[in-house]
């Protein structure tokens, strides 16, 4: 089993520091999917990688506001989910047909039953120990500042921060599939 629970077809292939900033997008800014989620077309470096990846197949690699996500209160943690999940209409509508995602939010992607996850790759150490340690400061800072957060919502941030070096580690695609969304 890999770090995050994540079973793709096959095992997660290594990336050297350049495949890595490829598979990630970059510096490109993408456009917004939804106001906190933003999408970068990285079919190329995917299909560069993984010659197998079908014709018609067009990759998003998905970014999350984090700072949004961290210092939202309780009642509108539910709104933030909600933007995550409603990413999938937008880019089903743009034409894309998977999606890649890394850091903590690859065990969330996995838990939906909606998303197939196809090929895993290990993100480059360059890459995954700057992000888990900005990661982890960031939410050690929201866990000293516990205006509006709950017993539950500090147990989660604890988790999230536990597990965000095998998240980092991993960039994951996943096939996107039709049909309505589920809340």
């Amino acid at each position: 089993m890999s770090p995050s629970g994540i079973r793709p077809e096959l095992p997660p292939q290594p990336l050297s520091p350049q495949q890595t900033w490829a598979v990630l997008g970059g510096v490109r800014r993408g456009w917004a999917a939804t106001r906190i989620v933003r999408a970068i077309d990285v079919t190329s470096a995917i299909r560069h990688l993984r010659p197998d990846l079908p014709q018609a197949a067009c990759v998003a690699a998905i970014h999350i506001g984090l700072l949004p996500f961290l210092f939202a209160s309780r009642s509108k943690q539910s709104h933030l989910r909600r933007q995550i999940i409603a990413a999938e209409t937008p880019l089903l509508s743009h034409g894309f047909t998977h999606l890649l995602i890394t850091g903590p939010f690859v065990a969330a992607a996995n838990r939906r039953g909606r998303l197939t996850a196809l090929y895993a790759f290990q993100n480059h150490a360059w890459y995954a120990i700057p992000f888990h340690w900005l990661y982890h400061l960031l939410i050690s800072a929201r866990l000293l500042l516990p205006l509006g957060l709950t017993d539950l919502r500090r147990a989660h941030l604890k988790h999230r921060r536990a597990n965000a070096r095998a998240g980092f580690r991993l960039s994951v695609v996943f096939k996107l599939q039709q049909g309505p969304p589920h809340p």
